[in-house]
């Protein structure tokens, strides 16, 4: 069984239900400017799960309220829809049914002896699952199901396959503080223990499931030593492997160091080996001395290798929910950092909020699963797949994902129709100034290859697009990668350029000589300027429609032409 599909409602700032289908995005970024709602989504999803009530010390439970509407006694609602089969829902009251006490002729637990006939008959009908739903109502932490049954039986068949769901896990900025000595508790009931032992429990258990850092206390010290040096492997291994993908620094291996302390303490030290003279010497440092960078990526590690809260260690269909993922990371780091992402999220579900481009990478991060977050005039909040909002350069919640695919919009709305994809800015000068129709709107790409790119973008927004290439073999490389990925139907959108007495065009070709001498001339440009300086000279002057005017029919005839060829393949 496992979590399809969450919908949030009335959870403070958000008043309209917002819907996030897992069932379809195992991967799902949500950008949005500052104090859009990034965070209330993710802490919406922590407080369904009761295993997180104590999660940053509940905050995400209480002052749940509408902000901005203080009017709205509606309770705050998460709705989880939940992908079980009757089989496993049988599977799960099968222990109950069959703990049978036949000398006193009764069920040995509470809820069967009190409501046996109830359960017998929900898995003895032909009980229908598709669309089931848990939903916890926050404020109380109560929990309801789409079944229709006695209210005991419901908290209790909803208490059991929450347990028995995925966990959903929830990190911040991964800056917890580490101190320098943990205390290892007598008991694993100890209230007073470091948020950090259960991470170390696993890390002890990953080597041999009968390690218990509970009984570290009563082991012989030679023992006790044994076990923490293969822990310190362990450790130093796992950190070392991710920290070298992270690290854009040729540095030496990472080191580290484990040691038990007769007052029952564990410290953790980095070990770096330094050069004096032509002697290593070794310097020891608490994690919390490093860089901030570093500090973010050994919470991160140990909370993704070493989390004690998956449910199942094969790590499946967990629900990772990261609140600002890597923002003390460089560049670089944060690029191997989105990869990492992707990479969990193959087998397990990320939904995590950012505002940095690198970590929406169109390479690891499909464009059509992120998700805008935003906030209406009147405080509310909303989310958005892409598809459905406007791009636009004047909200800032798209810099990141503009950024990202390495593009910015040029006088171009994404709600056109009939947008051609050309190779560069010069092609979309040459356009404006030329086209006769003005139906056409000509799209910059970075460079020829770069329009494969915006092909699966124009794909998947259902747009009427071209695309066109000069006739060299940059282009037609670029052309015949594009119809490898996309197939020959969807090239039969795309075109190169095209003049009758020439076999090989590209943009410079579709302006006659004679009138790039004449721009030249009317505009007072050396005689030397390239065909780029004299275009975007022209489309930037005051000029343009004067020396349009004065264009000879032969260039005008070339433009022509090929925004006539266009055409037929759009229609096509």
């Amino acid at each position: 069984m496992k979590y399809a599909k969450f919908i949030i409602s009335n959870y403070r700032g958000i008043s309209e239900s917002i819907e996030l289908d897992i069932s379809k995005n195992s991967l799902m970024p949500i950008i949005g400017v500052n104090e859009s709602g990034k965070t209330s989504i993710l802490e919406a999803l922590l407080a369904f799960d009761k295993n997180n009530d104590s999660n940053n010390k509940g905050t995400h439970l209480i002052n749940t309220q509408n902000y901005y509407s203080p009017e709205d006694s509606s309770s705050a609602i998460v709705r989880a829809y939940i992908k079980i089969t009757k089989k496993e829902f049988k599977e799960l009251l099968e222990p109950l049914i069959s703990d049978y006490n036949p000398t006193n002729n009764q069920y040995n637990h509470p809820i069967m002896r009190s409501n046996s006939a109830d359960i017998l008959d929900l898995i003895g009908t032909s009980l229908d699952l598709n669309g089931f739903y848990i939903e916890r109502e926050i404020p109380t932490r109560k929990y309801s199901s789409s079944l229709t049954i006695p209210p005991n039986v419901e908290v209790f068949i909803c208490d059991l396959i929450i347990k028995n769901l995925p966990f959903i896990l929830y990190f911040d900025d991964f800056r917890d503080d580490i101190p320098e000595l943990i205390l290892i508790p007598a008991t694993k009931n100890d209230q007073n223990q470091s948020k950090w032992i259960p991470y170390f429990q696993e890390v002890l258990a990953g080597l041999n499931k009968g390690y218990n850092i509970y009984e570290l206390r009563s082991k012989p010290a030679n023992v006790r030593d044994t076990i923490i040096r293969a822990a310190q492997k362990h450790l130093q291994e796992t950190l070392a492997k991710h920290w070298n993908n992270f690290s854009v620094l040729d540095s030496k291996p990472l080191q580290l160091e484990l040691k038990y302390h007769n007052s029952n303490h564990l410290e953790i030290k980095l070990i770096e080996k330094i050069d004096k003279s032509g002697f290593e010497e070794e310097t020891f440092f608490n994690i919390k001395d490093r860089s901030k960078g570093f500090f973010w990526y050994f919470n991160f590690i140990m909370k993704l290798e070493f989390n004690p809260n998956k449910r199942y260690r094969n790590d499946e269909e967990t629900i990772y929910l990261l609140d600002e993922p890597g923002s003390y990371l460089h560049a670089a780091a944060q690029t191997r950092l989105c990869e990492r992402i992707k990479s969990i999220s193959k087998k397990n579900v990320v939904i995590y909020s950012t505002h940095s481009p690198y970590l929406l990478d169109p390479k690891s991060i499909p464009i059509n699963s992120v998700a805008i977050a935003c906030k209406k005039k009147d405080g509310q909040i909303t989310m958005e797949s892409i598809h459905e909002t406007k791009i636009s350069r004047k909200n800032a919640a798209f810099q990141p994902i503009l950024h990202a695919l390495e593009f910015i919009p040029i006088n171009i709305s994404y709600d056109s129709k009939n947008i051609i994809l050309t190779e560069g800015i010069y092609d979309y000068y040459v356009f404006e100034i030329f086209k006769t129709d003005k139906s056409l709107k000509f799209f910059p790409c970075v460079n020829a290859d770069s329009i494969k790119h915006h092909i699966s973008y124009m794909i998947f927004l259902g747009k009427d697009y071209g695309a066109i290439w000069d006739m060299d073999n940059e282009g037609k490389k670029a052309f015949n990668s594009a119809k490898k990925s996309f197939g020959i139907n969807e090239s039969n959108k795309w075109g190169f350029y095209s003049k009758q007495d020439k076999p090989k065009v590209i943009l410079q070709d579709l302006i006659e000589g004679e009138d790039i001498a004449m721009i030249k001339e009317l505009l007072d440009l050396p005689k030397n300027s390239s065909f780029n300086k004299v275009i975007a000279e022209m489309f930037y002057s005051s000029k343009v429609s004067s020396i349009r005017n004065k264009i000879s029919d032969e260039t005008k005839r070339n433009i022509l032409n090929v925004e006539e060829e266009i055409l037929a393949r759009l229609k096509k």
